[in-house]
Order: C-alpha cells, then structure tokens, then sequence
C-alpha cells in the first residue's frame, strides 16, 4: 500500500465538512469540551505502555483472548483505570493481586519485563519487580520498547486501537460505562464485527471520553512525563537515511528543451512583431521566456532540490494560471490590465526608493525608471494597489477553469514564499526515527534532507505556459515533448 493509500484510509474529517467562521476553518473537535489538552503520545500511551507490550508480542485474536480474561478479573479487584498510575491508586491487595494476575505466566512476566528499565519511577515498581522477578536486559528490552512504541505510537494505529479496546473494556465490566446494547454488543464482539472501518473509530472516541470516568484532571500524570524523559535521555537519536531520487531526463534533455523553445519563441517575435505596441505578444512569449529561464536557473544549481525551487514553483504556477486566464478572457482591456499594472507596480517602487535614497544592492533605480516609463510617462500612470484584475489567483484559476490545478500545485509552494513554520519545519528539521524520542525534530544538518527535485514539474508548468503562446501562435505548435528537436 502506497503512503497515500494509507492517509486516505484514515479517520480524519474531510475539508470540505470544516465549518468556516470569518477566515477560520475550525478543527473538527475544536469545540469539544474536555479535549483540548488530551493527547494518545503524551498522557495514554504511557499509562498503557504495559498493554502494549503484550500486544506487540500477541496478534489481534492472540491479544483479545489474553485480555478479556485480564479484564474481568481487574474488574473483579475494582479496578476499572487500567493504566498503570489507575492501577496504583487501587487497594493494597487488589492491586498487588492485579499485577500477579497479568504476570502469572513466564511469557508474560518476559514480555513487561521492559517495565523495569523505568526503576523507581515506574509506578508501584517494587511490586512490578518482585512479580516479574527478572533483571532487565537493557539492550534487549530497549529494543522491545521501541518496537512497541512505533506500533502504537500512531494513535489511529491497529495495535493502538486494540490497546484503547483494553481501557474501554474494563470500563464496561466495572459497570462504569454504559451506552446502547449495539454499541456495547460491537464493542465486546471486537474483532469480530461486521464491519472494523466502524468499530474501530468508535473504539477511538469512546476511549477519549474514559478521561472523565477516572477522575483524572485531563493533564498528564508524573509517570508519563518521567517515561519520556527516561526514553529520551537513555537512548540515542537516529538519522533517517536520505531518501532516493529519480528523473527520467538527463540535464542535457533539459538544456536542449529550454534551447529549443527559446528559440522558437524568438522566432515568433522576430515574425510577429511591428512598429505598433503589442501588449498580448509581449506578455505570451514573455511570460514563455520567463518560465524558460526559471528552468534554466533550476538545473543549473541545487536549488531545484531545496528550498529556492519550492519557490520557483511557486512562481511557475501564479504565471501559468495568470496566462491560461488571460488567454481565456482575451480582451484588450484584460491584457492591459496585466500590462499596466506591472507598469504601475516599477513606478511604485521607484517612487519609493527616490524617497528615502536608499535601496537593496540587488535593485537597479535605472531598470525601474525604464520600465516604469515604457509605455507611457509614469505621471500619466495609476498605480493599482490591489491585484491586477481586482480578483485573486484562485478566481482567476476558477475563470480558467483551473481550480484542480490550483490546489494540487499552489498551496504547498506558497509556504515557502511566505516562508511560514511548515516550510521551516520541512527544510531545516528532520524528524529522528527513534520512536522512543516520539519522532522528535533534529537540525537537518544531522543528516540529508533531501526532498525531490521540482525539475519535473517545472517542466510541466512550463509546458502548460507554453501552450498558451501556441494556442495564439499554432504555427509554432510542436513542443510538447522533450528530447531531440523538441
């Protein structure tokens, strides 16, 4: 199963089921009470860890056959919070008789036998060890722990959700929750139900609502603070390898398509121009050269791999909507729209250096006082301080009929323009791949993070923004593949 496969089979509220309020689309839960601060990594995964390790070692019908009878009898003791600080706070006796009962076997005592890594700070650790009566083999059972945790650590997660059956369960035969005999009859027959795509998301939201029925203030407990902090000091990061990479063009494809469409588009100005002003051939085949030359800076240099090239994309992308739009309206007034308020922006931004004499030493005043004049005297012209068209991009790739194509590219792209926290988090972090360090976030110095080259989209953008200066000019049709004379 590929890792879209995968999202796509989880449970998670689809975008177009958020409800808006002003600019907020608000979180599915957002508004429910008493769940704001409940987290599966930090607060329940701890408190379970010792159901997790059986279920690391046992499958789901293994599982389900060992704890139903794990179950009744901790109920039986009166002992309806399975986890392990729950477990703590029942009588002396019963819990003494509850951890006897869950170590009552050689595999099992060997199985939670990772428990006593944790020493003092395991809660009631004295009675785990002396009902385990083993030392702990650090190396070994380190490795069981990380294991386990990596299975469940995804709280949507088979053995996660089998785990949080457990903690359900308990409840139910402690007489401490109830609900409709289908529900509690889809519950108790778990796993074998009609249909798990049901059971288990019911499974999941039941379990949250436990929180409430232990008494607990909803924070996590001294144990689970102590169990991450143990895990992260005793083992050490680990840096996930760099991933591989494919292209089925050589750069000398590349250097051959943008040369070739260069000089087609040459060939079309050098035909088509006249002694008369023409805005529509200088934007088309301007706007082709311009997306050539983005494609030339990429396979020159190892942006196309980082974080410049995200923004190339980005690039890419507002041109090649804004060109499919302005060949769908073709009106004169739209392309001088385009025109002029490229115009309008130079005389700005020159009229703003000349005012504090001051400018970036990347800026050329004379390039903006050219341009800014080009077509008319700058005083004759009005500067728009809004978009060009007084719409947005995603209108006019709505107009163009390019909405699908806008969210498939834009989105992510524009982080990096915007330089916002997730292109910070993807470009400078990678994340370890110790489980027991929760996948925490490491320098990317540490190691390769790499992500793929955007040169095969860009050459497709460029593609799209070059047939629109054929659909004008069919004379100069072929160039939709790359390779020899294309």
């Amino acid at each position: 199963m590929s890792s879209f496969d995968r999202f796509k089979s989880l449970n998670f509220t689809p975008l177009d089921d958020y409800q808006r309020k002003g600019n907020v689309l608000r979180g599915a839960f957002a508004d429910l009470p008493n769940t704001q601060n409940r987290s599966w990594i930090n607060q329940a995964l701890p408190e379970l860890i010792w159901v997790a390790l059986l279920r690391n070692q046992l499958d789901i019908g293994e599982f389900i056959d060992a704890l139903r009878p794990v179950a009744m009898r901790l109920s039986q003791l009166d002992i309806t919070d399975v986890t392990l600080t729950g477990i703590t706070q029942a009588q002396d006796d019963c819990k003494e008789a509850a951890i006897a009962f869950v170590t009552s076997s050689p595999f099992l005592r060997e199985t939670l036998r990772p428990l006593l890594m944790f020493g003092e700070h395991l809660p009631d650790a004295h009675i785990w060890k002396n009902h385990i009566n083993m030392e702990p083999d650090y190396a070994e059972d380190a490795a069981l722990l990380a294991e386990t945790v990596a299975r469940v650590l995804d709280h949507q997660s088979q053995e996660a959700t089998d785990c949080r059956w457990f903690r359900l369960v308990a409840l139910i035969l402690g007489d401490r929750i109830r609900m409709p005999g289908d529900t509690l009859e889809e519950i108790l027959s778990y796993p074998n139900v009609a249909d798990m795509r049901k059971t288990r998301p019911t499974i999941r939201a039941l379990e949250i609502s436990c929180d409430g029925l232990t008494g607990g203030d909803n924070a996590p407990t001294q144990w689970c603070d102590d169990f991450w902090t143990i895990c992260f000091s005793s083992t050490e990061c680990l840096i996930p390898p760099p991933p591989a990479g494919s292209d089925p063009y050589s750069l000398d494809d590349y250097s051959e398509f943008i040369s070739f469409q260069g000089q087609k588009l040459d060939a079309i100005r050098s035909l088509k121009e006249t002694h008369l002003p023409n805005i529509k051939l200088d934007v088309l085949t301007g706007a082709g050269l311009f997306a050539l030359k983005i494609l030339q800076e990429l396979i020159n240099s190892p942006a196309s791999s980082g974080i410049l090239g995200r923004s190339a994309v980005r690039t890419l992308v507002e041109l090649a909507i804004n060109i499919t739009f302005l060949e769908e309206k073709d009106d004169d007034a739209t392309w001088s729209n385009f025109y002029f308020h490229g115009q309008g922006e130079a005389k700005k931004i020159f009229l703003k250096y000349m005012r504090t004499q001051d400018r970036p030493a990347f800026v050329e005043v004379a390039d903006l006082w050219l341009i800014a004049n080009e077509a008319k005297y700058m005083d004759f012209l009005n500067i728009n301080l809004g978009d060009w068209d007084d719409a947005n991009l995603r209108n006019r790739a709505i107009d163009a009929d390019l909405k699908p194509f806008y969210d498939h590219y834009y989105d992510w792209p524009s982080n990096y323009v915007h330089a916002t926290w997730a292109a910070i988090r993807r470009e400078v972090y990678t994340p370890c791949q110790n489980p027991l360090h929760k996948y925490h976030i490491l320098p990317a110095s540490l190691g390769s993070n790499d992500y793929g080259s955007v040169l095969i989209e860009a050459l497709q953008l460029t593609k799209l923004i070059l047939s629109n200066v054929y659909e004008t000019y069919p004379d100069f049709e072929s160039h939709k593949q790359i390779g020899p004379g294309h």
